[in-house]
């Protein structure tokens, strides 16, 4: 047995290069300072813009909403005080009329009273473009024509 083989001489062995853990996030880690802040600040410009353009979304629904409950809503109030109004109109008029000393002014106050008529006929339509049903639309703008005319006579 030869002595040399059996000593163990380093150089015989492979050279083992040195094992470097590989990261997920290594190729982040190797750019620049400039370059990470400059993200930074990119993210955060698109955070925002996306935020605005969800909130002027959102801004855009609720102004649709609340200009349908306006139409839906407070023009059929409007229209239902103004026929209160001329069934008021119509009632103070009647009154002028039987108050008044003479024929002639009792009829000059009942002249007036067609005008009232045709206002609270102009309410009715605009209370019933609100989009009721069809016929419960048709039933209330016959009962209050007939109340309002059965009134004036």
């Amino acid at each position: 047995i030869n002595q040399s083989s059996l000593v163990h001489h380093p150089a015989d062995e492979p050279a083992y290069e040195p094992i470097t853990r590989i990261r997920p996030l290594q190729w982040w880690f190797d750019r620049s300072t400039r370059t990470k802040v400059l993200a930074l600040v990119a993210f955060s410009t698109l955070v925002s813009v996306l935020v605005g353009v969800l909130g002027l979304q959102g801004l855009s629904t609720t102004a649709a909403h609340t200009e349908r409950l306006y139409q839906e809503n407070l023009l059929r109030i409007a229209a239902a005080g103004d026929m209160r109004a001329a069934i008021v109109d119509v009632q103070v008029l009647t009154r002028d009329a039987l108050v008044a000393g003479s024929p002639g002014g009792a009829q000059a106050v009942l002249e007036t009273v067609p005008a009232v008529q045709a206002a609270f006929g102009e309410a009715v339509s605009a209370y019933a473009a609100g989009g009721l049903p069809e016929e419960e639309l048709s039933r209330m703008a016959a009962e209050l024509r007939t109340t309002v005319t059965s009134f004036v006579r």
